[in-house]
């Protein structure tokens, strides 16, 4: 489905997020308690929940044939 050069950018792109994840979590500590509630209410629509194929696709990290078969495989 997917080559090693691409399962290596899916890692980075991962790892990137996780990076990204990490900062917004050490900002935390100096909010208010709205503030935290707004902070964590936002990561039901914001992708924190997880990556999804679709989100790979837009990144320009997998193409859509790949996408197609990822999608395939994952409802067998």
């Amino acid at each position: 489905m997917i080559s090693q050069d691409t399962a290596d950018k899916i890692a980075a792109y991962a790892a990137e997020k996780q990076n990204e994840l990490h900062g917004r979590f050490a900002e935390k500590s100096g909010m208010t308690p709205q503030e935290r509630r707004t902070f964590y209410e936002g990561f039901s629509s914001d992708g924190a929940e997880g990556d999804s194929v679709e989100e790979l696709l837009d990144a320009g990290i997998i193409t859509q044939e790949q996408a197609d078969a990822i999608m395939e495989w994952i409802a067998e």
